[in-house]
């Protein structure tokens, strides 16, 4: 099995991205002191609480002074990440335009570069059409994958793009080596921006600092043919579901924007 001969090696993998190896040690930079960086979870949903319409199909819930909020939240963050999927449905740039608020980021890069982008992609899929792909010779993109993605698949990531290409995991990509890795590379805060199968994981592990919502003023229906803010199997009992404290609420003409802090007690997560 291909996967099995990558763990055996252990030989670096070249590629041309920055960091192309499963052991790559970054430069040790701003991180928190649970080892990992500030993991902000960020989203815009309907009043139902789905975040695409039926058939998952994408659909804009941001008025433009949210969209603006956001942008300037991407801004202030070492990172952003995505799963595949949001990728393959929305191909999204994953940029900040205010470039004035970049200062507050502890990220390596300097004031004027773009949060660094991290993709979630266990088996990776991410085409080389896509808008990441293709500029990330300009904007450094990390594609974190796993054992069980196809060597050839791999193979020509490292080979035909300039994101770093990192396996974290066996079958899908362990979160905790990913935001130790992060850590390492001096990103202190990571702007999560879906999808709903990404979000239940961060929930389930309590790998999250805060949830940034924002409410939108439409009602999707779908049932489970529409991604909702957090998918994934959900908890049997309450007991089970991390407590989060309202920090604020703010409303934004008819959309009103929640931030949740995480209440439970980060030492268990």
């Amino acid at each position: 099995m291909a996967g099995s001969a990558r763990r055996k090696s252990g030989a670096p993998k070249q590629g041309r991205g920055r960091h192309s190896t499963q052991d790559a040690s970054p430069s040790r930079g701003a991180g928190s002191i649970l080892g990992r960086p500030r993991i902000t979870i960020s989203a815009a949903m309907s009043i139902d609480g789905k975040i695409s319409a039926a058939r998952h199909a994408p659909v804009k819930l941001s008025s433009e002074r949210d969209t603006e909020r956001v942008h300037k939240l991407r801004a202030k963050s070492d990172a952003i990440m995505v799963g595949i999927n949001t990728v393959l449905s929305d191909d999204p740039m994953l940029t900040a335009r205010h470039r004035h608020h970049r200062h507050h980021r502890a990220a390596p890069r300097g004031p004027d570069a773009n949060p660094v982008r991290v993709i979630l992609d266990s088996r990776a899929r991410i085409p080389l059409s896509s808008q990441i792909i293709r500029t990330s010779d300009r904007v450094r993109t990390i594609v974190a994958v796993s054992d069980a993605a196809p060597e050839r698949a791999v193979s020509r990531l490292r080979r035909e793009t300039s994101a770093d290409i990192v396996v974290l995991g066996r079958r899908s990509v362990s979160l905790k080596r990913l935001f130790a890795y992060l850590s390492r590379a001096g990103i202190g805060s990571v702007l999560v921006e879906g999808g709903g199968t990404v979000n239940w994981e961060l929930v389930r592990r309590r790998l999250f600092d805060e949830i940034v919502v924002t409410v939108s003023p439409y009602v999707l229906g779908g049932g489970c043919d529409a991604t909702s803010l957090v998918d994934g199997r959900g908890f049997l009992r309450l007991c089970d579901s991390p407590r989060l404290r309202l920090r604020s609420a703010r409303r934004l003409g008819d959309h009103v924007v929640l931030w949740y802090d995480a209440a439970d007690d980060p030492q268990q997560a």
